[in-house]
């Protein structure tokens, strides 16, 4: 449905900025922006007994400002390895 407004259209809204979320891989992995590659893994600090705050921490400090799809810019993770 082309004016479903439950879909979300990075491309044609920048709304990265105040974006508040991070994600959880299936595989123990944060993401914390979806275009992006960057993963940090909390499911070994956490198998180990340690606090995962810092992890958590460093994933929302390492959200970027913006997204880099209309110069090119693609993940090489699949939409449905990441889950929704």
């Amino acid at each position: 449905m082309l004016g479903d407004p439950s879909l979300i259209r990075p491309l044609s809204n920048h709304f990265c900025n105040s974006c508040n979320r991070i994600r959880l891989t299936a595989d123990g992995k944060l993401k914390p922006c979806l275009h992006s590659d960057l993963k940090i893994d909390i499911k070994t600090p956490l198998r180990a007994g340690e606090d995962i705050r810092p992890y958590i921490e460093q994933a929302i400090g390492k959200k970027p400002k913006r997204h880099y799809l209309l110069e090119g810019q693609q993940t090489s993770t699949c939409m449905n390895t990441i889950g929704g």
